[in-house]
């Protein structure tokens, strides 16, 4: 361990207790919380399992696991040769490729997992791990570990100043009883994100549909929808609370959908970012999951909004209307252009390679139509998603006021 403050061990139990209680208490428990580096109250799991013992459903990788805190997904394929660490149900699992994506999950079931997901499993005389998951899929867990991540494209984090990570625990039953108010936020949140599952699954149906049942449908390449710019550059430390409205280019995974009526970001940096306007489709143009999951565009339908960041942007023409053509690229042409998408470890999208690809697409008074139709399924689905954000604001205030 290291010899500072932070990082230090408290060898007895008066040294640990030292002035350590949170602002905020069940009433009927008054013990001073002790103070811990993560390393004593954790073991990092090594274990190997063959992967030909693993069924696709029992492995997680990076890519499979959801940024912010969602969980995870099934797997897209698993090797069937080589191994992978094992892990447990209970255990948390942290992936080290970009922290700040925020992908921490609590196992519910035996499995494994890819090299680039550390696995932690608590020490059960000292943490439950219910109450560890919440340590960890923490703002202040992740601020500690960018701060010592290495790398600047594709930062990972320092196992060794991770297991220094400094945190206070209070006694099991007080651990209980945190765990179980923030598990019924938890639960919120994921009967939201259910609920955003099936009306994004709705909405991709009535555009496929209306797509192949429209009989006004006339051959276009993608330079013919309008005018394709650069962005320029912020990053999300360049956010700040009051200032210009802004989008940057992860918001694009993480906040917005095929389209976007409300700005959640701003920034007082703006001067190194590209001013936009009500219309726009922005293109994601990077990302380390899968090259379909890059045929992203968010139709803007805001003006004066600066974006930034590995992104492109298209000023719309008025032949077409934008929220349409979002819908369209976003569920019937997403295989087609991912198949321009290059690199392995991070996969690019350039609209160079895009820009002469032919698509079909319905006359305009149809795409308005359909537009309209959609109208009141997005607004349900940012309503769902604006609940799914308030949850995660009240989870962030306890977890600021009952935890040290």
């Amino acid at each position: 361990m290291a010899d500072t403050e932070n990082n230090k061990n408290f060898n007895s139990p008066a040294e640990r207790a030292q002035g350590n209680a949170p602002a905020l208490r069940f009433p009927g428990f008054t013990e001073p919380w002790r103070k811990f580096a993560l390393g004593e109250i954790v073991s990092f799991e090594k274990k190997r399992i063959r992967n030909y013992d693993l069924r696709l459903t029992e492995y997680v990788s990076t890519d499979s696991m959801l940024a912010d805190f969602g969980g995870i997904r099934v797997a897209n394929r698993i090797s069937e040769t080589g191994t992978s660490t094992s892990f447990i149900k209970g255990d948390i699992l942290v992936s080290n490729i970009r922290p700040y994506l925020n992908k921490i999950w609590c196992a519910t079931f035996d499995g494994g997992c890819s090299p680039d997901v550390f696995v932690y499993r608590a020490k059960k005389e000292l943490v439950t791990s219910p109450f560890l998951y919440n340590i960890l899929a923490n703002n202040a867990f992740i601020t500690y570990v960018m701060n010592g991540a290495k790398g600047v494209k594709m930062p990972r984090g320092d196992k060794e100043q991770m297991m220094k990570y400094p945190c206070s625990i209070p006694t099991l039953q007080e651990q209980d009883k945190i765990s179980s108010l923030l598990q019924f936020i938890d639960e919120r949140i994921a009967t939201q994100r259910r609920s955003i599952d099936k009306l994004e699954t709705l909405i991709k149906g009535i555009v496929v549909s209306h797509f192949n049942n429209c009989n006004t449908k006339k051959s276009i390449a993608v330079k013919d929808l309008g005018e394709a710019y650069s962005v320029g550059n912020l990053s999300k430390d360049d956010l700040s609370e009051y200032g210009e409205q802004c989008i940057i280019y992860g918001e694009l995974f993480t906040t917005y959908g095929c389209v976007a009526r409300e700005i959640h970001s701003r920034t007082n940096k703006y001067s190194q970012a590209t001013l936009s306007r009500s219309g726009d489709l922005l293109f994601p143009a990077s990302t380390t999951v899968d090259a379909i999951s890059l045929i992203a565009p968010t139709s803007l339908q805001r003006d004066g909004v600066y974006v930034a960041g590995d992104m492109f942007g298209i000023h719309i023409s008025p032949q077409f209307n934008s929220e349409y053509i979002s819908y369209l690229l976003n569920y019937v042409y997403n295989k087609t252009l991912s198949k321009y998408a290059q690199g392995s470890t991070i996969i690019h999208l350039h609209y160079a390679d895009i820009k002469n690809t032919t698509i079909q697409v319905p006359c305009l008074e149809e795409q308005k139509k359909c537009a309209e139709l959609m109208e009141g399924l997005q607004t349900k689905l940012d309503v769902a998603k604006r609940l799914i954000d308030c949850y995660q604001l009240q989870k962030s205030n306890l977890l600021q006021h009952m935890f040290i």
